[in-house]
């Protein structure tokens, strides 16, 4: 699997630069967040439709992942990949219309969530 740093330059580049990301053809995945923003957003680009495992594992930076900008129609959030984010505290998803199937444990350890 090819996996490379998207660098800042063109729109979409822009909107990575703090992902690596990686794929083959149409699908497209983020691999590693490399920032350090208490709200991240995971922005829409054509292509990328899932998180991988440990793509954001032990940030204690962030405190709310928002999803509101996806539009892709099958969105995968894999086992682990939000995983000890102990300062995570809330999620924001999208309006409607879009399915993100969250793997098991895909937040396992995230003891700032509150069962709701």
């Amino acid at each position: 699997m090819e996996q490379s740093q998207v660098n800042n330059g063109a729109s979409n580049s822009e909107k990575l630069k703090n992902f690596t990301v990686g794929g083959f053809g149409q699908r497209i995945h983020i691999h590693k967040y490399l920032g350090h923003e208490k709200h991240v957003t995971i922005p829409e680009i054509d292509g990328v439709t899932s998180i991988m495992t440990g793509a954001f594992a032990k940030n204690t930076d962030i405190e709310v992942l928002d999803l509101t900008q996806i539009t892709c129609e099958n969105y995968a959030i894999q086992k682990g990949a939000f995983r000890e984010c102990v300062n995570l505290k809330t999620i924001l998803f999208p309006k409607s219309g879009v399915q993100i199937y969250f793997y098991p444990q895909a937040f396992v350890g995230c003891t700032g969530l509150a069962d709701e």
